[in-house]
């Protein structure tokens, strides 16, 4: 026997938590008992004693201890090839315009008019033929919704909603969707065709704290949307139990104490008996746009301070902000682990522009950098680099170092878009890791693994109650 290398521990109060990755659970222990567990780790072959059997017992059912003949990194390689080229399953992240209602002052996006840039007619209905085609060998079907500003297009989204959801009951596929959107055009109707379309998981940004954010995420007429957005997301949580919303709330690299503080302040502003249904994490911006208000200047005329923090102090920031949410009762939106890095990984998944090209990345949405196409008959490959790049170039399988890593199941050698598209793939594994040679990502890691164990806790006790 010997230790499974994708097994991790943490201690929360008197208890010492156990993650298995191979199994995808949790074992607890009491703190006392953590010698007797480093001694069966250690020396899992050696006689045990009676007592320290059902440590042993337990450690071996949820594969914290394997038998030797086992290859762990041969059989997370296997999970990971099927899963990417899964052929029961269609994954589209459609954007039915790239035009935007809101002016954000750091958005990457070159936005057009609504006119020039909505989702045609034939687009549309090569959309629904190809997945017609695909749907009697299909067991998932997933479509989600970004843009510029989707909810500019509240019909379309109805229209190819109900037909994805009809035709998933008709062939028992399961149908899940979500929205990525700014939230400020989700009125009482929009709302209502939201839910009717099983789009139950909207997420929306909020640039820190009310004042912070009235600055940076801003209509055409520069005036701000936190009121707007507020009163959106509570009419959405409200009208139907099944929704819920991710926050992601936007830490620039000049944020501070201050900035902490009146962000959790603000956030209260959501009912207690709603944050179980509200995710909320911290997201870093570097970005030239990410001044912040000197809240130390009680003046009128408040000036900008463009200050960066050191990194070490911006991480102890962030980790502090996913904290004190959590214990005011938020959801952490802790993200699954799962055997790919990200979507752009999927052979399945495919994000839509309007005018029908395909892009595996929804940062690198430019029609010259298209990928594919979809048309009357299927879709047409173009230029699948990431395709030829998994075929070809898999750092997982190339380099010693991914083999031993126990941290391969959260890398998955990092940016599979970034490193496709690169002339030559970098030989030096520093360059394709992105989590062993970045100590706090890897504690942010084993901090997901943990808030994932405390909301499970919580969300067990709130069902009990």
């Amino acid at each position: 026997m010997k230790k499974s290398k994708y097994c991790y521990f943490f201690e929360e109060g008197d208890e010492l938590i156990a993650y298995s990755a191979l199994c995808n659970e949790f074992e607890e222990f009491h703190i006392n008992q953590k010698g007797k567990i480093d001694d069966i780790l250690k020396f899992p072959d050696e006689i045990i004693t009676n007592n320290d059997n059902i440590i042993y017992k337990k450690l071996a059912d949820k594969l914290f201890i394997i038998p030797d003949y086992i290859d762990e990194y041969k059989q997370m390689v296997e999970m990971h090839r099927k899963t990417i080229y899964r052929q029961d399953k269609i994954m589209f992240t459609i954007c039915p315009t790239m035009a935007c209602n809101l002016r954000c002052k750091y958005c990457y996006e070159a936005h057009a008019e609504l006119s020039e840039s909505t989702i045609s007619r034939e687009v549309i209905d090569n959309i629904k033929k190809h997945i017609e085609s695909k749907i009697e060998h299909l067991k998932e079907c997933t479509i989600s919704w970004f843009g510029g500003e989707p909810l500019y297009c509240p019909e379309i989204i109805e229209e190819i909603s109900t037909f994805c959801i009809d035709l998933c009951e008709k062939n028992k596929v399961q149908y899940t969707s979500g929205m990525t959107s700014n939230f400020a055009l989700a009125t009482k109707e929009v709302t209502s065709i939201l839910t009717k379309s099983k789009i139950h998981n909207v997420q929306v940004t909020l640039d820190g704290y009310k004042e912070n954010h009235d600055l940076f995420r801003v209509t055409k007429n520069n005036k701000g949307t936190w009121d707007l957005l507020v009163k959106n997301i509570l009419y959405y949580l409200n009208f139907d139990k099944s929704n819920s919303i991710i926050l992601r709330v936007h830490f620039p690299n000049t944020a501070n104490e201050i900035y902490l503080n009146n962000t959790l302040r603000d956030l209260q502003v959501f009912d207690k008996e709603l944050r179980n249904r509200i995710g909320v994490y911290p997201h870093a911006v570097f970005s030239s746009c990410t001044d912040t208000w000197d809240n130390n200047d009680n003046s009128t005329n408040k000036k900008k301070v463009e200050t960066k923090v050191s990194s070490v102090v911006f991480n102890k920031l962030l980790e502090k902000f996913r904290k004190e949410v959590f214990q005011l009762g938020f959801q952490s939106n802790v993200f699954n682990i799962k055997p790919y890095n990200c979507e752009a990984d999927l052979d399945y998944f495919w994000t839509v522009r309007p005018d029908g090209y395909l892009s595996k990345c929804t940062v690198a949405l430019e029609k010259e950098r298209a990928q594919a196409v979809i048309n009357k008959t299927g879709i047409k490959i173009l230029n699948n680099k990431i395709l030829d790049f998994h075929q070809k170039d898999h750092s997982m399988y190339l380099y010693k170092e991914c083999s031993e890593c126990s941290y391969l199941l959260f890398c998955w050698r990092g940016c599979a878009y970034s490193l496709a598209e690169e002339k030559e793939h970098p030989k030096d594994i520093e360059r394709k890791c992105g989590i062993k040679h970045n100590n706090w990502m890897m504690e942010r890691q084993i901090d997901n693994i943990r808030y994932k164990y405390l909301q499970q806790k919580r969300n067990l006790l709130n069902h009990e109650n």
